[in-house]
């Protein structure tokens, strides 16, 4: 007998706990070996290249663990969406692939600098959170999670979260989060510290899990 929808996603939630697990370490293991406080002023390009730049340096080192060699990190990312072509595709920030024979799993970040007022309306707006629930042009189409990296180059991590945290839930059918969901940390194991998640229903697409990680640098 066929799997019901919810036979099937409790088949497939292990795996994918412990893809976004694989994920999460990884950022943090390129993270590590970055010079935070040199990028304090830094702009959001210029930290997503570094951040992709030591995250593939983790994942070719010979003594990180063997499950590295199952991953590709890439930045910049043009997305193929019907009605775009060429130049016009948008691109995502930061993807992660898990290579291997048939469909692969992906990962995509967006990432923002949170900095100063406007900080908290770039990450929840449609270049920022919004990204994901763009109909067509939605990024992760058919993926159920996805990630949004905020650079926190003032503060804290905490206030920061606090603020986007405020804000996303004070107007939740806005980016469409589910209802009697809330903003829940999220124990990222050897990941990093300052992880978050929201549950979001997309039309057409499928509901998707946002982790939101918040990466210090100042």
């Amino acid at each position: 007998m066929p799997l019901s929808a919810a036979g099937r996603f409790a088949r497939r939630a292990p795996y994918e706990r412990a893809f976004v697990a694989q994920v999460l370490q990884l950022t943090q293991m390129g993270y590590d070996r970055l010079p935070p406080s040199r990028l304090a002023g830094a702009e959001e390009t210029d930290i997503t290249g570094e951040l992709k730049r030591a995250i593939r340096e983790a994942i070719e080192d010979q003594n990180s663990p063997d499950w590295v060699a199952c991953y590709e990190v890439a930045e910049e990312v043009y997305l193929n969406t019907p009605g775009r072509l060429g130049k016009c595709r948008r691109r995502v920030d930061i993807e992660f692939v898990r290579v291997g024979r048939g469909l692969r799993p992906r990962f995509q970040f967006e990432a923002k600098r949170l900095h100063d007022s406007s900080s908290v309306s770039a990450y929840l707006g449609e270049d920022g959170l919004g990204c994901f629930f763009a109909g067509k042009d939605a990024y992760a189409a058919g993926h159920p999670q996805a990630g949004m990296l905020g650079y926190v180059q003032t503060e804290t991590e905490t206030a920061w979260a606090d603020r986007i945290a405020t804000r996303l839930m004070s107007t939740p059918s806005t980016l469409s989060v589910q209802r009697g969901t809330s903003w829940g940390t999220y124990p990222a194991a050897r990941g990093p510290k300052y992880v978050f998640t929201t549950h979001h229903g997309r039309t057409g697409a499928g509901p998707i899990v946002i982790y939101h990680v918040f990466l210090l640098f100042c």
